[in-house]
């Protein structure tokens, strides 16, 4: 039998073999009909027509009950409706033309067709213009949406493998209301699609369309991947730069600070009671992927006195890092004698896509 077929066509079974299968053979076409056939194989049994499109099991097998022929074999077919290639063709380019002129259809019978089609012509989304965002309103207007509620499917990048049916807030034959899921984490920015399947099951060609993941903020430790000291000097007796440490001095002092919530802490330590100047310069670096970026910087510093040395950046230096996907800081520093340090640190927030890594 053929492997596809058209709904209405004559679908023809033969059973091969060797012997005579007296008590008969049933065919199953799976669509709640059978036929039976007795005698020598091969059996040529009676064409038939499917009524209904989709994949079928035809299974052939000894009647129940009785003896010899004991084998079965079975084939799947696929019957389509008539015209189901065109349809899907015609929902992404305009083949007015070509159904007239190559399938020799009337052009009254070819604008029939085309009518069958969904056809978006406009969109229009919220909060954001012309950008799908978890929790927003996707609009459609168009055609040959039908009257009856169809789905509305959006195709996301990886992590997503299959298209994400969009709740329906209205439909008519023109214009189409969904809400994009709120729960959609994992996928970065990208360009996105979007079709309209009507309740008929016929589909709309594919919209591009801007997504915009939601964003989350979070604090960076100093063990994140992204952070990194470039350089921690050690020209201290005493230096701490996150987790990097030289020296060890004669004298203790105050300690890095906020070693468990800051980005960067610094602290370096003069433990010499004679006259020597230590003065040194640290470089740190933060590097940011996936769409993530710099939300805030905030600083704090000390020094043991007014006669140590801190370069530390401005506010305003700091802040035209927002929205910047690395960061690069060199500090500078000088300690007087005795027993004098410096510290500072960076507490760093920075925002991305919901679920995805930073690094």
């Amino acid at each position: 039998m053929p492997t596809t077929a058209y709904t209405g066509d004559l679908v023809g079974v033969t059973v091969t073999g060797i012997g005579t299968c007296a008590n008969g053979v049933v065919v199953d076409y799976d669509d709640g009909n059978s036929q039976e056939k007795a005698g020598d194989l091969p059996l040529v049994f009676l064409p038939k027509t499917y009524s209904q499109s989709g994949t079928f099991t035809v299974t052939a097998s000894k009647k129940p009950g009785t003896l010899g022929c004991n084998a079965s074999a079975s084939t799947t077919v696929k019957i389509k409706k008539p015209g189901e290639v065109l349809i899907q063709l015609c929902a992404v380019v305009d083949c007015g033309k070509f159904l007239t002129e190559t399938t020799k259809l009337t052009d009254a019978a070819a604008k029939t067709m085309m009518k069958l089609l969904p056809v978006i012509e406009k969109v229009f989304t919220v909060p954001e213009l012309w950008t799908l965002t978890p929790g927003g309103d996707l609009f459609l207007k168009g055609k040959g949406f039908g009257s009856q509620a169809g789905k509305v499917y959006l195709r996301l990048q990886s992590p997503y493998q299959n298209d994400l049916a969009m709740p329906v807030q209205s439909w008519s034959a023109t214009d189409v209301k969904v809400k994009v899921p709120a729960n959609i984490t994992g996928v970065l920015d990208h360009n996105a699609a979007v079709f309209v399947e009507t309740k008929t099951g016929t589909n709309s060609g594919l919209q591009t369309i801007n997504f915009k993941a939601a964003r989350v903020s979070k604090s960076l430790k100093m063990g994140d991947p992204g952070v990194q000291v470039v350089t921690c000097s050690n020209a201290a007796d005493h230096n701490s730069c996150n987790n990097h440490h030289s020296g060890g001095g004669s004298c203790f002092g105050p300690g890095q600070f906020f070693k468990d919530s800051a980005t960067f802490s610094v602290f370096h330590q003069n433990c010499d009671m004679i006259v020597d100047w230590d003065d040194g310069t640290d470089t740190m670096k933060l590097t940011l992927q996936n769409g993530w970026e710099i939300a805030k910087i905030d600083p704090v510093s000390q020094k043991s006195s007014s006669s140590e040395s801190l370069n530390m950046p401005s506010p305003a230096s700091l802040q035209a890092w927002e929205g910047s996907t690395s960061w690069t800081k060199s500090v500078s520093w000088d300690i007087s004698p005795g027993a004098d340090h410096v510290r500072y640190a960076f507490f760093i927030m920075i925002r991305g896509p919901r679920g995805t890594n930073h690094f």
